[in-house]
């Protein structure tokens, strides 16, 4: 379906699996699409960087923002400052050592302000199922709580436009998504999961230890499709 009012739509897309399929999704629903990277002081910093390389061979506009420089507010998480990510599999529930503090919360209010820059009313979050049961800020009533803060707080409550926040795979499982990413043509080599990448000079491997990675691994395995990601080169 394509946008009523501009036929565009800002992609929050941090480089991983699931906001890459999302582009891909919103690329034959949207006239126009804009990947919005945010980088937070990550120590997987690396996505940004695939997030680019993908959006640049793609031809997808692309705007990136740092906010490193509060990262000192997230240094309750793993991924971000010194503290070592505990767990190599996601539990079945409860919040996990690499929850950011309403990190998704804060990358949609950023979304909203280019959004409101841009006069774009359309916002694609890549939030989904398997990843509810650990991150409060992946679930249906989060999703639909931000839409209503974006639609009450923005220039557009008084402009007689609404902001449709668009969560295609909130109830999709990682097996799913990449079920859907391959029908969508998404180049899953153009995508990075792992939290902690290892340095390889010119190039970064996965660790194929961290939750993040055990989780990309099954997904794949259930999916009977291979992971064409081994490594990813900076040149």
């Amino acid at each position: 379906m394509k946008d009523s009012i501009s036929g565009s739509a800002i992609v929050l897309h941090s480089g991983g699996l699931d906001s890459t399929v999302c582009l891909f999704w919103a690329k034959e629903r949207f006239d126009r699409v804009i990947a919005l990277n945010i980088t937070y002081g990550q120590k997987h910093y690396i996505e940004s960087f695939i997030s680019a390389r993908l959006c640049e061979e793609y031809g997808i506009e692309r705007i990136s923002i740092d906010i490193s420089g509060i990262s000192h507010l997230f240094q309750t998480s793993s991924l971000v400052g010194d503290k070592e990510i505990r767990e190599k599999f996601y539990p079945d529930r409860g919040i996990i050592s690499t929850y950011v503090p309403l990190r998704n919360t804060l990358f949609s209010v950023i979304a909203g302000i280019v959004a409101e820059r841009l006069d774009v009313t359309n916002i694609v979050l890549g939030i989904h199922a398997s990843d509810s049961p650990n991150y409060p800020d992946t679930r249906p009533e989060w999703a639909s709580t931000i839409e209503a803060v974006l639609n009450a707080g923005s220039k557009f409550a008084f402009e007689n436009k609404r902001v449709i926040v668009h969560t295609p795979l909130i109830n999709l499982t990682k097996k799913d998504i990449i079920l859907l990413g391959a029908k969508l043509g998404v180049p899953f080599e153009l995508t990075w999961s792992c939290y902690s990448p290892i340095d390889l000079g010119s190039a970064v491997k996965p660790c194929m230890n961290c939750p993040s990675c055990n989780a990309r691994k099954k997904a794949f395995e259930e999916a009977g499709i291979q992971d064409p990601l081994s490594y990813f080169r900076f040149e």
